[in-house]
């Protein structure tokens, strides 16, 4: 196992998001395949980092709840589901790898299972993949910015859940555009009254 996953693994197993257990088979070749995924949004780059960096500006677009120690080796936390409904929250735990404010966001992120499987996508209970993700946000003009994001994800990764991925990151990049853009949160469907 390479020394990058080694400390991902041990970060995620302190933060108690994945077992301790050795995984069987043969040491994973990390980055195995690349997602990308671009948007323009009509405001400053300066915005737009905020945003991907702090616990709020990511609970706006992103999770359900979010927090984050943006710092390099700070660590970030998505929470998915409702604590209020009696449903069990759903914890994606990563770090930050890399800040250069306001331009690029490196992060190394595990997304549970039970995420993957309410997007209709099997996933193994013991099955751990590792996302590495840069965003590289560019400034176009005074108030508009270009977000490249790149998603390398361990090889293990099935087709099915590659693809996932792509409509996720297609979705997440609308919802940001559209909430900084003063549009609606497109997470939330509001239902038409009732004739």
């Amino acid at each position: 196992m390479n020394a990058s996953r080694t400390i991902a693994l041990a970060v995620l197993v302190g933060a108690g998001c994945v077992s301790p257990a050795p995984m069987p088979g043969p040491p994973r070749a990390a980055p195995g395949h690349d997602v990308d995924a671009h948007v323009e949004i009509a405001v400053p780059a300066s915005e737009i980092y905020r945003t991907l960096t702090e616990g709020p500006g990511l609970a706006r677009f992103a999770a359900d709840r979010a927090t984050t120690q943006p710092i390099e080796g700070g660590e970030l936390a998505l929470g998915f589901g409702s604590l209020s409904d009696g449903g069990e929250q759903v914890a994606a735990r990563g770090m930050f790898l890399a800040l250069i404010p306001p331009n690029r966001i490196t992060f190394r992120i595990v997304y549970p299972p039970e995420l993957w499987r309410a997007r209709g996508v099997e996933v193994p209970d013991d099955q751990i993949v590792v996302h590495e993700t840069d965003v590289v946000i560019h400034e176009t003009g005074a108030r508009s910015s270009d977000v490249s994001v790149t998603d390398r994800i361990d090889a293990i990764a099935s087709p099915a859940y590659v693809a996932a991925v792509k409509r996720t990151w297609a979705e997440a990049l609308a919802n940001l555009k559209s909430v900084l853009e003063g549009g609606p949160d497109l997470r939330r469907k509001v239902r038409p009254p009732d004739e």
